[in-house]
């Protein structure tokens, strides 16, 4: 499998991303991360420094995923990181101290970014279990950013987009 890899994030490309997930047959996590108020960046610094901050992103990503898991660009400045474990705590853990890495890393733009997490395991349609990382995503924005949430439920029911 040949990847190609995003120019900007160094992920691999939506592309891939969905070739990946086409493929999938094993329990995982899904995280949508989406980097909060990102278009204040490119409008106050210039696409080239938004450019910048995806890619920092892009490589503390890759520096705090096993080579097992599986992480893209999923469009703009959203990122769809797929783990390969049903332990959805862990995996929070692990993306908390990502979004601690970027905001520590881009304190001077004072960045951060959101995820909602998701558990596919077999009982439910992957878009399911993608669009249940959404309404998490959304959930975390709606509720004061910077921060991640597993998907339940009751945010379904609140969600209205």
């Amino acid at each position: 499998l040949a990847l190609k890899k995003d120019k900007i994030t160094g992920l691999a490309t939506r592309e891939d991303l969905e070739d990946y997930i086409a493929k999938l047959r094993k329990t995982s996590i899904f995280v949508l991360c989406d980097i909060d108020d990102f278009k204040k960046v490119n409008d106050n610094y210039g696409h080239p420094v938004g450019d910048q901050v995806l890619n920092l992103l892009g490589s503390i990503i890759k520096k705090n995923i096993r080579e097992k898991d599986f992480a893209g660009r999923y469009g703009g400045e959203e990122f769809l990181i797929i783990f390969d474990t049903d332990n959805i705590e862990s995996v929070k853990l692990r993306i908390d101290k990502i979004n601690r890495d970027f905001n520590m890393q881009t304190e001077n733009l004072n960045l951060s970014f959101s995820a909602g997490l998701s558990l596919y395991d077999g009982s439910k349609r992957i878009t399911k279990a993608i669009k249940e990382a959404d309404v998490a995503l959304y959930y975390v924005k709606k509720n004061g950013k910077n921060n991640s949430a597993i998907f339940d439920k009751e945010m379904e029911e609140n969600f209205t987009k």
